[in-house]
């Protein structure tokens, strides 16, 4: 846990398991497939796109695919992107993380804030991003993969937030990670959207560039999807 200590800053931790990354041919995709109240945004390849300043952008922050599916009490998380996630994923230049991620709103009337931003950064934000009270992350450090899933609802009381590391598999271009529904609460329902992101400091910050979202900026999915 020594990398994940380093990237988490002023939170509780609760260990969990980790991941793992396997080769193109061993695909995941019968998992999410087989399972039910799904909700799915597809999204065009080659829309990747920075907001602030310039960076390398790789096909493998490109979103393609992304939903978000529930079986036997568990959430599953599947992004499927345009090239496949090298083993070893290389950082532009200044960079200390590659970061992709679900951001889950369960409760619109609330809007969590802090962790992974700066405490209080987000409490007058009204982006589904930074009110969402739930975000699973995949993030590579330049060493491992880590996959967690960060409860921001402590937030609400004015706690910090509590990162849970969950099970996560990265096969060719697509991850697949899954977390038990009662770890959020068992919502029936709730708003979400993905992204990709670059960030030139540690989580915690605002020290980051979007590379891709899906659906775009400023909108959201509901889950379950039509």
């Amino acid at each position: 846990m020594k990398h994940l200590n380093a990237l988490l800053p002023a939170m509780s931790i609760v260990l969990a398991c980790g991941g793992s990354v396997l080769p193109a041919d061993l695909s995941s995709r019968s998992t999410a497939s087989a399972a039910s109240s799904t909700s799915t945004v597809t999204d065009p390849v080659g829309d990747t796109s920075i907001s602030g300043q310039g960076t390398a952008v790789f096909p493998y922050q490109d979103i393609v695919r992304t939903s978000i599916s529930s079986r036997d009490g568990t959430l599953i998380f599947v992004m499927e992107l345009a090239a496949a996630i090298p083993r070893s994923p290389e950082l532009p230049n200044g960079a200390k993380l590659l970061e992709w991620r679900f951001g889950l709103r369960t409760d619109m009337t609330t809007c969590a804030s802090g962790f992974p931003y700066p405490p209080g950064a987000s409490t007058t934000s009204p982006e589904l991003t930074h009110c969402a009270q739930y975000m699973v992350f995949i993030v590579w450090d330049g060493k491992q993969f880590t996959g967690t899933l960060i409860d921001r609802t402590p937030s609400l009381t004015r706690g910090n937030a509590v990162v849970h590391p969950i099970a996560f598999q990265i096969t060719g271009a697509e991850i697949v990670a899954s977390v038990d529904s009662a770890m959020i609460g068992s919502p029936q329902h709730f708003t979400w959207i993905t992204r990709t992101e670059t960030w030139f400091s540690d989580l915690g910050s605002m020290g980051f560039v979007v590379i891709d979202a899906a659906p775009d900026e400023g909108t959201s999915a509901s889950w379950p999807g039509n």
